[in-house]
């Protein structure tokens, strides 16, 4: 599977410790640790942060190739504060990866790119979402993975109108679920009516994840809402969990074209990541082993 992943790259601040992050990072990495190309269309700055975040890049096997140098604006950044393992988040703006530039997005198509994962954050600014757009008439991707990640301070309802006609895959947790059925006017919450309105209104859907941490997620395909149960672990901090999910359900619905057996492999993957501390931890042995076909 070759896997373009689009947004921002940042670092998470715990507890003074630095942390390479970022949603399509942190979902290209785990990619990569599934045995996939990966690359990330992103922007950084000049500075010792931006300088860092592309070696790292190329230690999680993630392509830099396609990774913008801005010598104006900072490497993103976000302080992170964990009560009981859950993060909240303090995002900083006007940051580099809020300048995505069109203009320096080469043709896509030749790179034969399978999958194509964006979430929200980075299109807080135009000038990522003129980038978005680039990539989308650039190239054709069998798969499109929206991570809906409602995000403080963030013109969701724009967001939500922009990305839903344009993924084939869109995933969100419970809360967002709620978020989502409120700024669309959906006249439930419940799951199985958000989803089966969200495919109604956006046939383009194929499948939509709503993940419930440790009790693990559902699955609606073909008009019908599964639950998939979770493992239960020994949470270190959840920061990446949710975007190592979303590698391993790509990973295996790319293989197998089964969103059962791919939401199963997933919650295994998320647990282990919400066992370990920083959102890309090393693989273990037996993870390796359960992500085999």
């Amino acid at each position: 599977m070759k896997v373009l992943a689009f947004g921002e790259i940042l670092w998470d601040i715990i507890n003074a410790e630095e942390f390479l992050g970022g949603a399509p990072l942190n979902f290209a990495a785990h990619c990569a640790q599934c045995g996939n190309e990966a690359h990330i269309i992103s922007r950084v700055g000049n500075d010792r942060l931006g300088t860092k975040a592309l070696e790292l890049c190329r230690s999680f096997n993630v392509s830099d190739r396609f990774v913008q140098v801005d010598s104006r604006r900072p490497t993103g950044t976000v302080d992170v504060v964990l009560a009981e393992g859950q993060p909240d988040y303090t995002i900083h703006e006007n940051v580099a990866y809020d300048y995505i530039s069109a203009d320096e997005i080469p043709n896509l198509e030749p790179f034969g790119f399978d999958v194509l994962y964006f979430g929200s954050l980075a299109q807080r600014s135009l000038e990522s979402v003129l980038a978005l757009d680039a990539v989308l008439e650039r190239a054709r991707f069998p798969y499109i993975f929206y991570d809906v990640n409602v995000r403080k301070r963030l013109h969701m309802k724009a967001i939500l109108q922009r990305s839903l006609p344009r993924c084939t895959i869109v995933k969100m947790n419970t809360d967002e679920v709620g978020v989502l059925g409120s700024l669309l006017r959906f006249r439930s919450n419940a799951h199985d009516k958000v989803c089966r309105r969200l495919i109604g209104t956006y046939p383009n859907i194929e499948v939509v994840i709503i993940t419930a941490g440790e009790a693990g997620c559902h699955v609606f395909r073909d008009d019908l809402l599964h639950h998939v149960p979770g493992i239960s672990v020994v949470v270190e901090d959840t920061v990446g969990a949710g975007d190592a999910f979303s590698a391993a359900f790509m990973n295996e619905f790319f293989r197998s074209q089964d969103p059962l057996a791919s939401a199963c492999v997933a919650n295994h993957l998320g647990a282990f990541v919400a066992s370990r501390r920083g959102p890309i931890p090393k693989y273990t042995e037996d993870v390796l082993r359960f992500l085999q076909p």
